[in-house]
């Protein structure tokens, strides 16, 4: 469960870095971004596996089993980060994800550090969209700009 704090944490902290970035900061963006997303998918060679383990050690706990379903989804869309799966992720596995915590039998200060790290990502993962969401249509050409 350390490692989904880890991962959740991390993943938060990359996204905040590239959310608050100047735009003396954007040029290196692409790179910022490569790296945030290496490093998401390096946690969740780690984690995932575990989590799938310990849900087949445990078949009878349907929230260890939804936590690992919820958590691939999260992998699978950082591997992939794009406003529609950010989108995604913010209103539907995040919010699920912090609500399973607090039926997972773990102690109430680490229940508490994973929901901070999952809220601090949904917040991280909103400004991104709010930055760099889909960029809006191009206005449309007049008949007059047209002939001209």
């Amino acid at each position: 469960m350390k490692k989904l704090v880890l991962l959740a944490a991390g993943f938060a902290a990359s996204i905040a870095i590239l959310a608050g970035c100047t735009s003396a900061q954007q040029q290196n963006l692409a790179t910022l971004a490569a790296q945030a997303q290496t490093n998401v998918v390096k946690a969740c060679a780690i984690v995932q596996p575990t989590l799938l383990d310990l849900s087949a050690s445990i078949p009878g706990d349907p929230n260890l089993a939804l936590l690992a379903k919820d958590n691939g989804e999260l992998c699978a869309a950082v591997a992939t980060l794009d406003p529609s799966n950010v989108q995604s992720l913010v209103n539907t596995v995040i919010p699920q994800a912090i609500g399973l915590v607090s039926l997972l039998p773990i102690d109430a200060g680490t229940q508490a550090t994973i929901r901070l790290a999952l809220g601090a990502a949904s917040i991280a993962l909103s400004n991104w969209l709010a930055v760099y969401g889909t960029p809006t249509a191009a206005p449309p050409v007049s008949a007059s700009t047209a002939s001209a």
